[in-house]
């Protein structure tokens, strides 16, 4: 009880100096000084009583302006002051790819293909040799700054190749030689455990360079496309720990070749491409005028079911990029129609089955780019542009913000179909043996 009385003689005090308790209570005993000692102490009481609902009054004011305060902080809006920016502005050169690797015949060539192991990154060459050389990769180590070569794989040497990484092994499967006896259904899978590579089985059906494909976390799921140069439903499934393929459930939606997909934590979204042409015409959306998809459709495999996507505000193309946030499917680029309409991107949000587009983006119209997903940005990259003169290598789209930021050029000359990846060290990029110039990692 003493203690109470001295935090509230303080609370009173400093609320009102002029004034003492104890100034306070000598006035009560002062105006009752015959009075007997129980009511001074009543009086004393009340006073005390008095003191300590003008104490629980002040700390539930202050409590409740500190909720309103909170609650005020949670909805403001989150704007990056100057300093606060990202600074994309230095990129860093990093070890010379080893000169086996680092050929235009032989080696990474034109058309590389890059995928992310968390500190390591895998590339795969993307040019066809020929059946006397096998597959060619390297890897490498952001941590040591160091590459490596990896032994020649147990399949042939293919271009467009679908490329996937595991969580433990590097996946190489599909692809073409670009002849007429169509693409590949081989493929072989490396283990960096042991440095080795795996024939992996057969597949019951052959993908060209125009499928797409996800990693589920137990199966490598795959859409679209055309075999053989002929139509065809492409929906395959292929799981490595059983080394099994399974055909999937027929989609909603006609096949075709180069839709965007991504892996959504319980389903493969996919959406866009082109139309599938007639045979008479080999090449997949060579034609492009009047033959781009704008559907979609998602495929669950727990259920081996697909379901059909609201209609997208964007116009159809084909050849167009996804990657999934977490919470949304973004969705940017393409490669036909005016150029303002493959500069549109959107958001698809599965849990509502909505849409919105996405803010314009400060890039010009690009064919064959990069896009991947830090974590916290999308980031278009790389890529083929209409614009002789253009100078962007890319841009960084923020969800919270809904803003774009611009990328420096890095130190090579941007291609088509660079390799493009996500690392724990920062964006890597490597425009293949054909651009002169050394692979480069732009810091997180």
């Amino acid at each position: 009880m003493p203690e109470l009385a001295e935090q509230l003689r303080r609370c009173i005090e400093s609320a009102a100096p002029p004034v003492h308790l104890d100034e306070l209570i000598s006035r009560v005993d002062r105006r009752a000084p015959n009075r007997a000692s129980a009511p001074r102490r009543r009086a004393r009481s009340v006073l005390l009583g008095a003191a300590a609902g003008v104490l629980v009054l002040a700390l539930a004011g202050g409590i409740a302006l500190a909720i309103v305060r909170s609650s005020s902080d949670e909805r403001r809006p989150s704007v990056r002051t100057p300093s606060e920016e990202r600074d994309f502005a230095h990129w860093r050169t990093i070890a010379s790819v080893p000169p086996e690797l680092n050929q235009v015949y032989g080696g990474f060539g034109d058309y590389p293909k890059a995928v992310s192991a968390a500190s390591d990154v895998y590339v795969v060459s993307g040019h066809d040799y020929g059946p006397q050389i096998g597959i060619i990769a390297g890897r490498y180590d952001t941590q040591r700054g160091s590459w490596s070569v990896l032994p020649r794989g147990p399949v042939t040497q293919r271009a467009n190749a679908i490329v996937i990484w595991t969580g433990r092994e590097l996946i190489v499967w599909g692809g073409d030689n670009g002849l007429p006896s169509g693409p590949y259904r081989d493929g072989a899978a490396y283990d960096p455990a042991t440095n080795r590579w795996w024939r992996i089985a057969d597949a019951p059906l052959a993908a060209s360079n125009a499928s797409s494909s996800v990693w589920s976390g137990t199966e490598v799921i795959i859409w679209g496309g055309r075999t053989s140069r002929e139509p065809d439903d492409v929906g395959l499934a292929y799981n490595p720990s059983t080394n099994t393929w399974r055909s999937i459930a027929p989609a909603p939606i006609p096949n075709r070749p180069y839709p965007a997909a991504v892996w959504a934590d319980k389903e493969m979204i996919v959406w866009g491409g082109c139309a599938v042409e007639p045979p008479s015409n080999p090449g997949p959306c060579d034609n492009y005028a009047g033959n781009e998809r704008t559907d979609g459709a998602a495929y669950d495999p727990a259920t081996n079911s697909w379901r059909m996507l609201t209609p997208s505000p964007l116009p159809p193309r084909p050849k167009p990029h996804g990657v999934w946030t977490g919470r949304e499917m973004l969705i940017w680029g393409g490669d036909a129609g005016p150029a303002s309409d493959e500069q549109m991107g959107a958001a698809y949000d599965p849990s509502a089955d909505r849409w919105h587009l996405l803010p314009p983006a400060p890039l010009p119209r690009l064919r064959d780019f990069s896009m991947v997903w830090t974590g916290n940005e999308a980031i278009v990259a790389a890529g083929q542009s209409t614009m002789v003169s253009s100078q962007v290598f890319g841009a960084a789209y923020d969800p919270k913000k809904n803003a774009w930021q611009t990328l420096p050029k890095p130190p090579y000359s941007p291609t088509a179909l660079s390799a493009v990846a996500w690392t724990d060290a920062g964006l890597f990029a490597y425009g293949g043996a054909r651009a002169n110039g050394a692979p480069a990692i732009l810091p997180r």
